[in-house]
């Protein structure tokens, strides 16, 4: 794990380092590039925490040696609860929609009048109509 985390958290924090800035152009540019940079700077740093915490040894004995006590110990016990929480709910629904193929078209049916629908209450283009000179 020594060998790992030291370019890991490098790479992140320079990825991090040159995204972040890039949310804070001012005008139109700024506007278009910042959903840009914020989404790439937080998956940068997700994956990095991901990839520490998956460079631990796989095997039981190593894991329960190597388990601490501290805050951020408790703080990833709690993640990972209410994350295995979140992912067999999501898995159970999956599971249930797959079964009833009916539920599941009327549900893709809903999410499309709703997507119709958001997209028809949302401007269509990104310019205001009084920049236009029209």
């Amino acid at each position: 794990m020594q060998e790992v985390s030291g370019p890991v958290v490098a790479i992140a924090l320079i990825l991090a380092a040159v995204f972040v800035p890039t949310a804070f152009i001012p005008g139109i540019t700024g506007r278009l590039y910042q959903q840009f940079a914020v989404t790439i700077a937080v998956s940068v740093v997700l994956s990095a925490s991901m990839r520490l915490r998956s460079a631990r040894p796989v095997s039981p004995s190593a894991q329960a040696e190597e388990k601490g006590t501290g805050p951020l110990q408790r703080f990833y016990d709690r993640f990972n609860k209410v994350f295995g929480r979140a992912t067999d709910g999501y898995v159970g629904l999956c599971r249930a929609a797959v079964r009833k193929s009916f539920f599941s078209l009327i549900l893709l049916a809903g999410v499309a009048v709703i997507a119709g629908l958001l997209g028809k209450a949302l401007p269509g283009s990104f310019l205001p109509e009084k920049t236009r000179g029209t």
